[in-house]
């Protein structure tokens, strides 16, 4: 993929040292690189962002590719299964993992703005031992 896409991180430094599940960050970073690049020629911009927003992290992986629909997304990840002709399970992974390790109210969520596809985590502000 030489070539084919810019990445830009903007990490806020107090959340270095916060407590994130492994392969949280990869699938979705993969799902942008995969799928922004499958319908364009051209160039795109992955941006990975980290703030404290309360008492959360919140990650957001955005692209400039084409996105996909946020609410198809979203219903899939609420348990929808009948969305998508196939399972989606990188990302059905890190919603669940981040569930699992941190309670109900937390996970992934799908937007979409102008001109950008967003793939955003939120978990509690837990730091590592």
């Amino acid at each position: 993929y030489q070539g084919k896409f810019i990445f830009q991180m903007n990490v806020n430094e107090d959340t270095f040292d916060l407590l994130v599940p492994k392969f949280v960050l990869q699938p979705l970073v993969e799902n942008s690189v995969i799928h922004g690049l499958n319908s364009r020629n051209k160039t795109i911009t992955i941006k990975l962002t980290s703030v404290i927003s309360g008492e959360e992290l919140v990650i957001s992986i955005c692209d400039d590719g084409p996105g996909f629909e946020p609410d198809k997304l979203n219903r899939y990840l609420d348990g929808d299964s009948e969305v998508f002709a196939e399972e989606k399970i990188g990302i059905k992974n890190v919603h669940r993992r981040i569930k699992m390790k941190f309670g109900d109210e937390y996970g992934l969520r799908y937007y979409k703005t102008d001109g950008e596809f967003i793939a955003q985590t939120r978990m509690p502000v837990k730091r590592e031992a």
